[in-house]
């Protein structure tokens, strides 16, 4: 294990990245570093989501916008807390500045060991949520937890009459693990003092394992006068299956409730723009009005799912990473010898209309289009 004489460390978990951190000062530059990078939506706030201790009631569901994160660190600093969790959110995985998707792809390839692989059209599927969350203790005690995961001698630095700071930065279920990828490869550059255990076995971050190479996909346009027909074509192939089966199309990454959403029974702050976890605005109604006006359920035969697919590429409420989202769904592709392969078909918006396209694992491409 890696000691670290700087008092703080960097230590990766099967569901989160834990830093130990011994002042808050340390922390604050932790957090002001992570929270501004470019894969951070800067349009959403910070929430504070939970807290405990004697000052939990006067930050209870405070919010900071980006111009105003020195309030933030000023809660960090001087409030009496044991517990702080924050809540973020990640700009969309198919929203990527060009720049910064490059980056996220050179980071990738040279971790995974690919070389030489020409690229057609790399992309990154939408997460199923973007919402993400970092937790802060404030007083956390030495155990035989932290005994184990790093040396003697840093143990007996981070004595127990030593109060810590432990930062964790969640991966959600379902989340930008790629993002979360990159959070964490620009904290090791520019905290060099740190070293982050990026999981070099084909694990990812979170609780189930998912494979390395599949963060990187091919999107393969299918150009068509007549998407009803391209769809029960390409759904009709033995080679693609689909949950519950290939007659119903499955929208999984519609928001939860939306199907029952009732504006009469939350809660409108008519006077702040930027609101904590019990609020609604008036724009968030009318996005979740929107979402049940146009698809009202999430399972659509294929002419009833190209209905709603042109609806919503009208609808302005959404942005053209919700689009994409939300029209679209997964099939599984046998591909050569390998078994199922997971892709993902959906719309993106162009100037002249929806096109339909699929996204598979950079190394199935061929493959795929071979079917296709």
């Amino acid at each position: 294990m890696i000691e670290y004489w700087q008092s703080y460390e960097i230590d990766g978990s099967d569901s989160s990245y834990n830093v130990v951190v011994a002042e808050r000062e340390k922390c604050i530059e932790l957090l002001k570093f992570y929270l501004q990078l470019k894969v951070i939506h800067r349009g959403k706030p910070i929430k504070i989501h939970w807290s405990s201790g004697k000052d939990s009631r006067i930050v209870k569901d405070m919010c900071f916008a980006y111009e105003h994160l020195d309030d933030l660190w000023d809660v960090i600093r001087h409030c009496n807390l044991k517990y702080l969790q924050l809540e973020y959110t990640y700009v969309a995985s198919g929203s990527l500045y060009p720049e910064v998707k490059r980056e996220l792809i050179d980071m990738l390839t040279q971790h995974i060991g690919v070389k030489n692989h020409a690229f057609v059209n790399p992309m990154f599927s939408n997460s199923y949520t973007t919402v993400s969350y970092i937790n802060i203790s404030f007083d956390a005690k030495p155990n035989n937890y932290y005994e184990m995961v790093c040396s003697e001698n840093y143990f007996q630095i981070i004595s127990k009459e030593h109060p810590l700071l432990i930062i964790d930065f969640d991966c959600p279920l379902n989340g930008p693990h790629e993002l979360m990828f990159y959070g964490m490869h620009k904290m090791k550059d520019a905290f060099p003092e740190f070293e982050i255990d990026m999981h070099t076995s084909h694990e990812l971050l979170a609780a189930y394992s998912i494979n390395w190479d599949e963060l990187i996909m091919e999107g393969i346009s299918l150009e068509s006068s007549d998407y009803a027909y391209t769809l029960k074509w390409l759904l009709s192939n033995p080679a693609i299956t689909m949950h519950p089966d290939n007659d119903t199309i499955y929208l999984g990454r519609l928001p939860m409730g939306f199907e029952h959403f009732n504006p009469l029974v939350v809660y409108i702050d008519e006077n702040d723009k930027i609101n904590g976890s019990n609020y609604w605005t008036k724009d968030e109604i009318n996005y979740y009005l929107a979402l049940q006006g146009i698809f009202g359920k999430r399972t659509f035969s294929i002419d009833e799912y190209l209905q709603k697919v042109h609806k919503a590429s009208n609808a302005e409420i959404f942005s053209d990473a919700d689009f994409e989202t939300y029209t679209s769904f997964d099939i599984q592709v046998a591909v050569g010898k390998d078994k199922q392969q997971h892709a993902v078909v959906k719309f993106v918006r162009e100037k002249d209309g929806p096109k339909l396209m699929v996204l598979i694992a950079y190394k199935y491409r061929e493959g795929l289009e071979r079917i296709i």
